[in-house]
């Protein structure tokens, strides 16, 4: 157990303690922020589970509007640390020198764009503190972290907004920074030997989609559900956390199906067609009836790789930006 917080500069014993969101399965992508927010550089670059499992913020980072009302001080289920955080102007390269990034001829390709990363960072932190820049504002996204707690749950409730905040330096990055793209065609070998390896490695933490699929959580989200959740072409319809539900410019609905062990698309089968169509029939129809939008007004696909590793199916406006 972590024995301090991990905020850069806080002394504060570390009770209550709160865990990390999920690198990977947090909905609404808040590790980046959290990290970016403890004022240490050098954990920008530091493995990703590692942090989640040997890091821990105290109580003292977050304001009270971000806990649940309960004597365990439970953090809410989309907080992010807005308190008492060390100042990003006295963690950052001057504006008078230029941050010089130190490559070695036995770095790979991996080590040396973490180093260029990392020196991009601080440049562009000096930046946005020089010039106030407002484009630094952005929703930010991502799942529960309770106290001591390796149990992870879907938000609730509205989204943070973070305003010239630089906890979004990373949105920033790769807006205003040129990084090439690649496709890379991933063969069934390949997702065999290296994506799927990969996944087991991180050890999932898939308990908030079970507690939607249960009834446990996210109940007053929930638009639809099969009659019978031992069909195995049952799926749930769930508003997506980041969709108020009112707001028909930014529709978002995920259908989750109740059938267990399909990861992704790199899973589906031929016996699996029925469900595809009844989701496709039962869940266009669903959203049409309910909402009242034309057929034509929207997108319906799947994500690879997905959000999270429980299959699902986006239903969304034509002109939302997810995808």
């Amino acid at each position: 157990m972590p024995s301090r917080c991990s905020v850069r500069g806080c002394s504060q014993p570390l009770r209550p303690v709160h865990r990390f969101p999920h690198p990977i399965t947090d909905f609404y992508q808040r590790f980046e922020t959290w990290l970016t927010l403890l004022g240490r550089k050098e954990l920008l670059k530091a493995d990703k589970m590692k942090i989640y499992s040997n890091r821990r913020i105290c109580s003292k980072h977050f304001s009270g509007d971000h806990f649940v009302l309960d004597k365990k001080r439970t953090l809410k289920k989309n907080a992010i640390p807005d308190i008492n955080l060390p100042d990003p102007e006295k963690d950052v390269t001057s504006s008078d020198e230029t941050p010089s990034v130190e490559l070695n001829d036995s770095d790979s390709i991996t080590d040396a764009r973490e180093k260029v990363q990392i020196s991009t960072v601080s440049i562009l932190s000096t930046l946005g503190s020089q010039n106030d820049t407002t484009c630094l504002s952005s929703n930010s996204t991502g799942d529960c972290s309770a106290e001591d707690s390796d149990n992870e749950a879907h938000p609730e409730g509205e989204e943070p907004v973070l305003e010239n905040n630089p906890t979004t330096i990373q949105r920033y990055i790769y807006r205003h920074v040129e990084n090439p793209s690649h496709v890379i065609e991933e063969s069934p070998e390949l997702y065999a030997l290296v994506t799927l390896p990969f996944l087991e490695q991180t050890n999932l933490d898939l308990q908030w989609v079970y507690k939607i699929l249960s009834g446990e959580e996210g109940s007053s989200r929930v638009i639809y559900q099969s009659p019978n959740k031992d069909d195995k072409d049952g799926f749930l319809m769930i508003k997506g956390f980041r969709w108020d539900g009112v707001n028909l410019y930014n529709l978002h609905v995920l259908a989750i199906v109740y059938r267990p062990g399909i990861l992704s698309l790199r899973d589906l089968r031929g016996d699996h067609l029925s469900l595809l169509q009844n989701i496709f029939c039962i869940g266009k129809e669903q959203i049409i009836r309910k909402y009242g939008v034309e057929e034509s007004q929207l997108r319906i696909f799947v994500q690879y790789q997905p959000s999270f590793f429980h299959f699902n199916v986006h239903f969304t406006a034509m002109n939302d930006g997810i995808c």
